[in-house]
């Protein structure tokens, strides 16, 4: 799959006109210029069409539009900006590379987007979670049903208890389910913080790497930290909550 860049059209374009193999083709067209005049026209058409190929088409298209944060509860607010942070900087540390360290960052710029998309909508997600905790307080639903076990204990009619049976165990019910919820909500806010911790020590690498500090070798296996297992980790929780608020 052919690598995306960053960069205008202008600037793609300028960079792929004095690649190799663009040079190559431009250094042939001359020559065969000298052979016979009807060579340059073709010449000329694949030369731009090298240029093309090998800048402005592999741009990478305009990110999606994001998330604003403005209504989501503080919690989960601060917990997208602190995480977008650490993606933003990676981006950073990942264009600030040279020529010859470019490689090493294959697919990162890609994964971080994606990545940035699913915390955008685990963010979405959280907040109706929130939502829905706020509007149904742990202490109301308690204090409700030990009213009605209270009425319960006292009432004798077959039919009255009956009706309040069915009541309290709709009301238990209720309370172990914003229990788990709960739960789910939790679970969202160390996973953001974990991505961020995550994102800050990818950033150290990563800085490291564009400086040629040290080589690939070094950092394992990969030879850049890839995103895939956050991602992982996010889709994983993403999954879990879309079951919880269904």
């Amino acid at each position: 799959m052919a690598r995306q860049a960053y960069g205008s059209p202008l600037s793609l374009a300028l960079r792929a006109a004095v690649s190799p193999a663009a040079l190559v083709v431009a250094v042939a067209t001359v020559g065969a210029a000298f052979i016979s005049p009807w060579l340059v026209l073709p010449g000329a058409v694949l030369y731009a069409a090298l240029v093309y190929a090998l800048g402005p088409a592999r741009r990478r298209p305009r990110r999606r539009a994001r998330l604003d944060p403005s209504g989501l509860p503080p919690t989960i607010q601060r917990d997208l900006l602190a995480v977008r942070e650490s993606l933003t900087a990676l981006r950073e540390a990942a264009l600030s590379a040279g020529r010859d360290e470019r490689p090493l960052f294959e697919g990162l710029l890609t994964e971080a987007d994606e990545l940035e998309g699913a915390v955008d909508r685990l963010a979405a997600q959280a907040a109706r979670l929130h939502h829905y905790l706020s509007a149904t307080e742990e202490a109301t639903l308690t204090s409700r049903a030990q009213q009605l076990e209270a009425d319960l204990a006292r009432t004798e009619d077959a039919q009255s208890r009956g009706d309040l049976e069915q009541a309290l165990a709709a009301s238990r019910a209720q309370l172990a389910q914003r229990a788990e919820l709960r739960k789910v909500l939790d679970r969202y806010y160390a996973t953001m913080r974990n991505l961020q911790a995550s994102a800050s020590g990818l950033h150290t690498t990563i800085i490291r790497l564009a400086a040629g500090e040290i080589v690939a070798s070094e950092t394992g296996e990969q030879p850049i930290p890839e995103l895939s297992e956050l991602r992982g980790t996010v889709a994983a929780l993403e999954e879990v909550m879309q079951h919880a608020i269904d």
